[in-house]
């Protein structure tokens, strides 16, 4: 890099896709490189969109001696707008204003900007400015300035078809995990909290919640989220209420990618810029809807909203089943004319309190073995408590006739030694 000269990455704070686009920003260097011979500008830049549809946002600024970016990003805007390029020589200030820009860098004296044009329909501008000098630029360096960014619109898009196609792979392998991890749990609650987590986790999207719909209430209700706090949890949407309940009445995604401006959206999270609900639905029926925000606009393009409908189709499966499942236990152990719990109810549990009644015997035993071996309690304090557990007189004198050794012996086992480290 020159000596005097300044260039970061990222040069400044968006939610542009930057490691995906080192490709793209190493053309742009030298681009700027090529540019700076050629026309003697001080300052340079690169703006995309992420889609068609996309906020223009800067992924590339280098200005001479200073880390500024340039406030031109009006003018940049503008040419986005008009499809055309631009170049003022002279008068800036008040060219721009005639131009309806008001946010410009008033040390501008030329300024020019030019458009690129993707297969995908989305754009970017490549704008250069001079800070000390009016025309720069004259007729021949704007026309060879266009050329340039032709040429650089090859190299560019060849990177981001490249980012998207590693994205769109990465998604897919995403896909099959959270599909095949969904599908091995069989309890509908832990289901819905791990999905929320997972698909956050593995999709750095920021906030992601589940309503399942109550049929008798006729309303979403919200089971599971991750990033948003338990107070929204048993939040419940009216069909056709905000992104999720027109979601469930329609059975179609819904996206709002700049929700400050959707009239449909209700706000859960100030912090939210974007948002995406997904219908969960099995067969015809719709069993709840994925919610899913984004503290940035424009996050959920076509293939993500493809990606995830995908993942939601999986999900409303192993829902169904889970749930398929969670039923045919509770008719196992019910019966099917008076409700009762069955026999095998009782016996199953029976079983389990036994279980679990022995593990704290074999607890207390162990916690009497070491008072005593350890001669923290007398051989009368240990038979009381040994005949409280239940333990009939030849178990007690078994044990006894081993303890009494260890004490004799003052043995202390490593088992023991733990215990009784515990305990004091």
């Amino acid at each position: 890099m020159r000596r005097g000269c300044s260039f970061q990455f990222p040069p400044c704070s968006t939610g542009y896709p930057w490691g995906a686009l080192e490709g793209a920003v190493v053309q742009a260097e030298i681009l700027q490189r090529e540019v700076r011979g050629l026309v003697g500008t001080t300052t340079f830049s690169l703006a995309f969109q992420d889609s068609r549809d996309g906020r223009l946002e800067t992924v590339y600024a280098y200005e001479d001696g200073s880390r500024d970016k340039p406030k031109a990003f009006g003018l940049s805007e503008y040419v986005l707008r008009t499809r055309a390029p631009l170049m003022i020589t002279h008068k800036f200030l008040e060219e721009a204003r005639r131009l309806g820009v008001a946010s410009v860098d008033p040390r501008i004296r030329t300024w020019c900007g030019v458009p690129i044009n993707f297969s995908d329909g989305s754009m970017g501008v490549m704008a250069v400015a001079d800070t000390k000098h009016e025309h720069t630029l004259n007729e021949e360096k704007f026309q060879l300035l266009q050329v340039l960014a032709d040429e650089a619109a090859v190299a560019i898009e060849n990177a981001r078809l490249f980012q998207r196609e590693h994205r769109r792979t990465r998604h897919l392998a995403l896909l099959n995990e959270l599909g095949r991890k969904a599908m091995a749990i069989l309890n509908p609650q832990e289901l819905v909290t791990k999905i929320c987590q997972q698909i956050r986790i593995a999709f750095s999207y920021d906030l992601v919640r589940l309503g399942l719909f109550d049929s008798e209430r006729g309303e979403l209700v919200v089971e599971a989220q991750d990033g948003y706090g338990s107070e929204v949890l048993g939040r419940s949407f009216k069909l056709g209420e905000g992104l999720a309940g027109i979601a469930a009445q329609t059975g179609e995604p819904v996206v709002a990618n700049s929700i400050r401006e959707d009239e449909r959206y209700v706000p859960l999270d100030a912090r939210a810029q974007s948002a995406l609900s997904l219908p969960l639905r099995y067969q015809n029926d719709t069993v709840g809807v994925l919610s899913i925000e984004s503290f940035r606009e424009q996050n959920f393009s076509e293939q993500d909203v493809l990606t995830l409908r995908s993942l939601a189709d999986n999900f409303a499966i192993a829902y169904h089943n889970a749930r398929a499942y969670q039923s045919a236990q509770e008719q196992a152990v019910t019966d099917s004319l008076t409700g009762l719990k069955t026999h095998r109810y009782f016996m199953e549990a029976l079983e389990a309190e036994w279980r679990r009644a022995k593990t704290l015997d074999d607890h207390a035993i162990t916690r009497v073995h070491a008072l005593y071996v350890g001669h923290k309690i007398d051989k009368a304090s240990a038979g009381s408590t040994l005949a409280e557990l239940k333990l009939g007189k030849e178990q007690t004198d078994a044990m006894f006739a081993v303890w009494d050794a260890e004490r004799a012996a003052n043995v202390r086992t490593l088992t023991t030694a733990q215990n009784l480290d515990l305990l004091l």
